[in-house]
């Protein structure tokens, strides 16, 4: 990879894709709220989870070479598109002079490209399971998928209650 490309609109380019702290995260925090980081840790992970804002990833040296090769521009024509949508182009120019290019304005998950239940029900799975057993996540999905039936929160409440280590 030579260089990396975002153009993305002005929100974006103010709150996670402008200022020096977002090229040298240190924090989860400061990674989470950094375009170029999240960019970075993508292409070299292929997504984003919760072990792409440990300490480890976001000091390791491949993240922090990639991270000097990304370049945040404000592009006013997607400006059109926000807030109904949050439109990012990515381009990346490989050392041989091959250009590879991204758009997207509506991710999964997004008001206008929901996920499936299927894929809700996987990702509480794959977030709660260090945290409930099986038996307990299957419990709360019962209820949450039937939370309209119920007459109070108390039961759903004690079912996703976790005793702090």
């Amino acid at each position: 990879i030579e260089e990396i490309t975002v153009e993305t609109f002005e929100a974006s380019y103010t709150i996670i894709g402008s200022g020096e702290e977002k090229w040298n995260p240190r924090t989860r925090e400061t990674a989470d709220h950094s375009l170029p980081y999240i960019v970075s840790a993508t292409i070299l992970d292929g997504k984003v989870w919760l072990n792409s804002f440990n300490h480890e990833r976001i000091n390791s040296p491949d993240v922090r070479k990639i991270l000097r090769k990304v370049r945040v521009v404000h592009d006013k024509r997607l400006d059109k598109m926000y807030p109904r949508e949050i439109p990012n182009r990515i381009r990346v120019k490989l050392r041989d002079g091959m250009i590879v290019e991204e758009f997207s304005s509506r991710p999964r998950g997004h008001a206008l490209n929901p996920m499936s239940d299927q894929e809700v029900e996987e990702k509480f799975h794959r977030l709660a399971s260090p945290l409930l057993d099986e038996e307990r996540r299957r419990s709360i999905l019962r209820l949450i998928w039937g939370i309209d039936k119920l007459n109070d929160l108390k039961t759903l409440m004690e079912e996703m209650r976790v005793e702090a280590p």
